[in-house]
């Protein structure tokens, strides 16, 4: 066996390191229990939302969520 200064090293020895489990599902956008809302507008409306977040460089859903988050954070 030639010792070319690898011996022990993860994966190199011939021990294959563990594999890391990938997270699953969605991730949290908030501390509290979420809920999904579907909504028909207009193709003038979904276009002007989609030119907004894609402005803002978020995903619709992301930038929809800040707007009413905002909107509705403001009141009692």
């Amino acid at each position: 066996m030639s010792d070319d200064g690898l011996a022990g090293i993860e994966g190199v020895d011939g021990a294959d390191a563990p594999t890391p489990k990938p997270k699953r599902g969605r991730p949290k956008c908030s501390e509290e229990p979420c809920g999904a809302i579907s909504v028909w507008l207009p193709v003038t409306a979904q276009d002007r939302i989609i030119k907004l977040a894609t402005q803002r460089r978020q995903s619709v859903s992301e930038y929809l969520r800040d707007v009413l988050i905002q909107l509705y954070a403001r009141r009692p």
